[in-house]
């Protein structure tokens, strides 16, 4: 592989420099080391690459992200605030368009069609982004200062480490996606990283994204479970999350009142986690009404009046013991999922057809286990946890766009792998004959 040390320092920028964000401005656009290797990946990018020599699914991926791209950027020219959605935006454009460079950059950096060597490279860097991520989560000992900082699982407190990241959840969110591609992988010291991987995860106290972990690992162990084994399973499992987080949205006091009269709840669970997404997630809905096309426009969900357009609902809230936050701390909540920030922020047809790029993502990847099972279960099992996590989670992480491209580059691969050995057999044959 060419340009072998570039990709370890893609790989080591992409997946740990989180906390160094937003360190230095070029007019309004935030610049910091991710964004320099964007512009840095410019050079390998090639239309050629992306039309004529992928193949007819990946490009199919590539024209669904193109579309969202375009239709997200529609949605910031519709924003009551322009100028602030249109940065947004660039962020928007910067994480998905790092798919294409990404691509084009393995295309040229591998000299022969050897994607398991490939993958042991990559394997290799990610193993000492674990062993950078796990000493600062020791040693660059942070406590999470929003509130959220102590977690107990079964009697043990802990404080919550977030290492080289800005925000415990998206900490997390690194670390399940390292876990399945180590988990699932043949590597040297497995064990050792799996371990310490887990312990990580439990720093960071993410209780979302353990949950997905979990989730994403018994959709692949389920046919160890005769009552799990249904192909209906994993759909019935997703309308089932569907079906509770649209309970949230248009019920809210309803399910506050049945969450609230569970033996498990606690004033502190509710009002660092559960309560303010709803609230949260009640009040975009409502803005979002008002333009469903193409949302409020990105970013715009932290700009909104929540408190005054919830004032039942704050009052109900207070009643059950949520008294942590005024109307202005309020306003300023996220959504903590991907999926209703793109619906009301961005609209209807943004979301369809970001659900459609997650559909195409994981139908591809779940293909490619039958074409080498050593090498593309860990992307499926990996992207299960990342988009099960967004399910209560807002993030938009280049290791991500990192992870897409590199996937859509090996599939390639091994399909044009397995077009040249048929095309040998048949020509063989002919000679044969």
């Amino acid at each position: 592989m060419k340009n072998k040390v570039y990709f370890f320092i893609i790989v080591l920028i992409v997946f740990c420099t989180e906390r160094l964000q937003q360190i230095f401005y070029v007019g309004f656009f935030d610049f910091y080391p991710a964004r320099a290797l964007f512009l840095l990946l410019i050079p390998f990018f090639s239309y050629k690459e992306f039309v004529a020599n992928s193949s007819k699914e990946v490009r199919n991926v590539f024209k669904i992200i193109v579309s969202y791209i375009i239709v997200v950027l529609f949605s910031a020219l519709n924003s009551q605030d322009v100028f602030y959605s249109f940065k947004k935006w660039l962020d928007i454009l910067t994480i998905y368009f790092f798919v294409f460079l990404i691509y084009g950059f393995l295309s040229r950096a591998v000299k022969k069609n050897n994607i398991e060597y490939l993958q042991v490279v990559f394997l290799k860097n990610l193993k000492v982004v674990v062993l950078i991520c796990f000493v600062g989560a020791l040693f660059l000992l942070r406590q999470v200062d929003d509130g959220g900082s102590v977690r107990s699982f079964g009697g043990i407190t802990i404080y919550r480490r977030i290492s080289l990241f800005v925000d415990a959840n998206f900490f997390c969110t690194f670390l399940i996606t390292a876990f399945s591609f180590i988990y699932f992988s043949k590597t040297k010291n497995k064990i050792f990283y799996i371990l310490i991987i887990s312990l990580s995860i439990l720093l960071s106290g993410s209780k979302g994204g353990m949950v997905s972990l979990g989730i994403a690992l018994l959709f692949y162990y389920r046919n160890n479970f005769i009552f799990l084994r249904s192909k209906m399973f994993p759909i019935l499992s997703v309308i089932l999350l569907g079906l509770i987080v649209a309970s949230a949205v248009f019920k809210p006091i309803e399910t506050i009142q049945k969450i609230t009269s569970l033996s498990s709840f606690s004033e502190k669970s509710g009002d660092e986690t559960i309560l303010p997404r709803i609230i949260s997630w009640n009040s975009g809905m409502k803005q979002f009404a008002q333009s469903p096309l193409l949302g409020i426009g990105p970013g715009n969900i932290v700009n909104i009046s929540k408190g005054s357009k919830n004032s039942n609902l704050l009052s109900y809230v207070e009643s059950v013991g949520f008294y942590g936050l005024g109307d202005e701390a309020i306003d300023k909540l996220a959504t903590h999922s991907n999926y209703l920030e793109i619906l009301f922020e961005q609209g209807i047809i943004a979301f369809i057809l970001y659900l459609l790029f997650v559909y195409k993502i994981l139908r591809l990847s779940k293909k490619a286990i039958n074409l080498n099972r050593n090498v593309f279960l860990s992307y499926y099992i990996a992207f299960c946890a990342f988009f099960l996590s967004t399910i209560l989670l807002s993030y938009y992480p280049y290791f991500m766009s990192f992870l897409y491209g590199m996937f859509l580059f090996l599939y390639d691969n091994k399909i044009k792998q397995m077009t040249l050995v048929k095309s040998n057999l048949n020509k063989l044959k002919l000679d044969n004959d």
